[in-house]
């Protein structure tokens, strides 16, 4: 075949690659603006898809609260890992749209993290780029656990030290009320309560921009500490919010009833 004969062939233009830039730069906040399920592997993360927020169940009547592991069991599933890697997949479409939306995904996604290792293990799993472009996270105090209830590590601090908004949810029930000295999950207490975010109280050596807290009382019968309703949580969130943005100073060691 003679070379100088042949002709290349090309589909249409691209409408998409025609917008203006900052038209697209629009679509892409669109589109990666969710929250997502963090994974220690990080090609398990998953959409959130839960039909509640977290702010809202908190919001919820007494009663019609319904548990983290409920709402968001559909979360993990292998259709909301599928949903979101279809999302990604737009990202492999060029060069152009690589280079313009991919940071954006760590910049405008809302990162959901359930526990301290899960958290850890993401982050370790991130390139270097990745975690210069993180801005949101959100941890989730959930499993009665004291999960958070350790010195924040350095080298996670150094990874988190571009986020700028941190957002916290807590999920309580009759076991967080409890007088048994020996369980270590009471939140009656100022000191306790200091005692089990003291991990989350440490990212007050970050440049936070932003701190949102919502509290999610399940307990149905009224006893002395439940946080039920707005005004029963401010003190405990302020307290909170005072002591990640570095204008009051938490609890640092665990307290007596709890060693």
């Amino acid at each position: 075949m003679d070379s100088t004969n042949t002709t290349l062939t090309q589909g249409p233009p691209s409408r998409l690659l025609a917008l203006p830039t900052d038209i697209r730069l629009q679509i892409w906040h669109h589109i990666f603006s969710q929250a997502i399920h963090t994974a220690p592997q990080l090609f398990r993360s998953t959409l959130c898809t839960a039909p509640i927020t977290d702010e809202a169940n908190s919001l919820a009547p007494n009663g019609e609260r319904g548990s983290y592991e409920t709402r968001h069991r559909q979360c993990r599933s292998m259709d909301s890992s599928r949903v979101l890697w279809s999302r990604l997949r737009i990202l492999l479409t060029c060069r152009l749209i690589y280079t313009e939306a991919s940071k954006l995904v760590f910049e405008k996604a809302d990162f959901v993290c359930s526990d301290r290792v899960i958290l850890q293990r993401f982050l370790g799993r991130l390139a270097p780029w990745q975690l210069e472009s993180l801005r949101t996270i959100m941890l989730c105090d959930i499993y009665h656990q004291l999960t958070w209830s350790r010195v924040i590590d350095r080298d996670v601090l150094a990874k988190l030290a571009r986020v700028r908004h941190l957002r916290l949810y807590v999920e309580l029930v009759g076991n967080d009320y409890t007088d048994d000295d020996t369980a270590g999950r009471t939140v009656n207490s100022e000191s306790n309560r200091d005692y089990r975010l003291m991990w989350i109280h440490g990212m007050n050596a970050l440049d936070l921009r932003s701190f949102e807290m919502w509290i999610a009382d399940k307990e149905y019968r009224k006893r002395p500490g439940d946080y039920r309703t707005a005004e029963e949580q401010a003190p405990w969130i302020d307290r909170v919010r005072g002591a990640v943005m570095g204008t009051q100073d938490p609890q640092t060691e665990q307290p007596p009833a709890l060693r």
